[in-house]
């Protein structure tokens, strides 16, 4: 059920991203991402907070969102950092794959890449890019066998919508901001909650297919190992405790329901660079469907 609700988000944005750019609408990161956001909180099985922080210096971190995957007993937690990155009207490019600013400010600044690499590193969480694309030629999708979801032996093109790939492959790659090029390390939004290669116990749910899945997206070579070092790298593991960046942000989404500005500055103060935590909860039917015992898709 979570799988084919990923599934069925990258649909959406591959569809309007379609739209958008046939009809000269604009349909940028942010608001993609808002669009997503809304779509999580309608359709998305288990329970789901999504908890915003400041905008204005997101450039600066260079992390869009902070995710974490957490079982129903709340024993097993996978967390990653997450930056999104659109895809050209051109089909061609991501073009501020690259950016840096230009602010006049000394040291001089990190690109948005480095960043994100510096704060997954500050706060232990491997960093991955979300592209959200659109191809009027879809021919120029790899060919990816999908064990996801139980009725499909490979991903559509529009699954293709919204893609995952570690920031260590797209830092390797550099300057090159070619969708030729980084479809080869890519992997459907979906294909996040595979939990097919893994044997965990049923009770590590989501957390244990996460953290499986950035194992594969993370070893490639050693090369990546140079550049986020021996931390984040895997094999990752689903924690036993939620790390304090997303405990911080349970706080601060109760903190607003009681109207409680004072600790909402203070907790959103801690992380002026991030525009939000995503918490992911599995419920007891959303835990039994990620089951790799389980006949359920």
């Amino acid at each position: 059920m979570q799988q084919l609700c990923l599934l069925q988000l990258s649909k959406n944005v591959w569809r309007r991203r379609g739209v958008a750019k046939h009809n000269g609408l604009r349909y940028n990161e942010e608001t993609v991402t808002e669009t997503l956001l809304l779509d999580l909180m309608i359709n998305y099985p288990g329970d789901v907070r999504i908890i915003p922080f400041n905008k204005k210096n997101e450039a600066r971190n260079g992390a869009d969102w902070a995710w974490a995957f957490v079982s129903c007993n709340g024993h097993s937690n996978q967390g990653m950092l997450v930056q999104a990155k659109r895809l050209g009207d051109n089909d061609s490019n991501y073009h501020s794959l690259y950016y840096k600013s230009r602010s006049k400010a000394a040291p001089p600044p990190l690109s948005q890449l480095n960043q994100l690499i510096k704060s997954a590193k500050h706060y232990q969480l491997p960093p991955v890019f979300a592209f959200y694309n659109h191809l009027d030629d879809d021919s120029r999708i790899p060919h990816v066998p999908c064990g996801c979801c139980g009725y499909l032996s490979h991903c559509s093109p529009d699954s293709w919508g919204i893609t995952l790939a570690s920031a260590s492959d797209v830092l390797l790659a550099k300057p090159n901001n070619q969708f030729d090029h980084h479809s080869c390390h890519s992997l459907p939004m979906h294909c996040l909650l595979c939990s097919k290669e893994s044997r965990k116990a049923d009770t590590m749910g989501s957390a244990a297919a996460v953290a499986s899945t950035l194992s594969r997206m993370f070893d490639d070579d050693d090369a990546n190992e140079d550049v986020l070092g021996p931390k984040l790298m895997p094999p990752f593991e689903p924690s036993a405790v939620l790390p304090d960046i997303f405990r911080d942000a349970d706080m601060l989404h109760q903190s607003r329901l009681r109207n409680d500005e004072v600790m909402f500055k203070e907790i959103r103060s801690e992380y002026p660079g991030l525009a939000g935590v995503i918490i992911f909860r599995d419920n007891e039917e959303t835990e039994r469907a990620l089951s790799p015992l389980s006949d359920n898709p």
